[in-house]
């Protein structure tokens, strides 16, 4: 494909493998700005009880930020990442596409990721991105995440809505930590923590939606 093609892309499809879960990410590209979120959200069977974090970056600067839902509270929380890649002139094809290594850390992981420098797009999967090209690959021990797909278009699925409280990380972890043990506590008691919902149901969810939450 022509980069002239390329420059129209607003929207790439990522997959990603942890363990044994696997889930789809999209990454909504608007001017400056991209959104990398869950493929539930384009979904209409979407659960509402789990809202998958929503993660915003800003071409112009090294802060993200991060949306989320805390029970019936829309909350978001901000992060510097400033992220030092080692570009190397090491190459691998991928479906006649040549992409090239390079490699970070970040959160006490190396990260090795696989670029296309004839795809002029730096906004990138998670938290990654700023490389000369476009992300087809990035991934760490036990964590991989895939380009599956590119689109013209914004898939738009989501929306962030302006009454939203801004809170601290500390906060954020705890809220967090909190609730799975609550869930845990329900199972081993073998008792709904949701009416209506099945334990080993919430616990599954709360897997899905844990794939970075390690990482962020």
């Amino acid at each position: 494909m022509c980069s002239s093609w390329y420059s129209q892309i607003a929207s790439v499809e990522y997959l990603v493998e942890k363990q044994d879960l696997k889930q789809k990410f999209v990454l909504d590209i608007r001017d400056k700005k991209s959104y990398f979120y869950s493929n539930e959200y384009c979904e209409n069977n979407h659960d509402e009880i789990f809202n998958f974090v929503i993660i915003e970056a800003n071409q112009g600067n090294n802060v993200f930020l991060f949306h989320d839902q805390l029970e019936d509270l829309r909350v978001y929380f901000s992060q510097p990442i400033d992220l030092v890649w080692q570009l190397d002139k090491e190459t691998k094809t991928v479906e006649n596409v040549t992409l090239y290594k390079a490699t970070t850390i970040y959160k006490n992981k190396k990260w090795t990721a696989w670029y296309n420098n004839e795809t002029p797009i730096n906004s990138g999967p998670f938290v990654f991105g700023k490389l000369p090209g476009l992300i087809y690959e990035v991934a760490t021990d036990g964590l991989k995440i895939s380009l599956t797909g590119l689109s013209k278009s914004n898939k738009n699925c989501f929306q962030i809505l302006k009454k939203e409280e801004r809170i601290d990380k500390e906060s954020y972890d705890k809220y967090n930590s909190d609730f799975l043990k609550k869930l845990k506590e329900g199972y081993r008691k073998n008792t709904n923590v949701f009416d209506g919902i099945t334990i080993e149901a919430l616990l599954e969810e709360s897997q899905k939606k844990d794939l970075f939450r390690e990482y962020l």
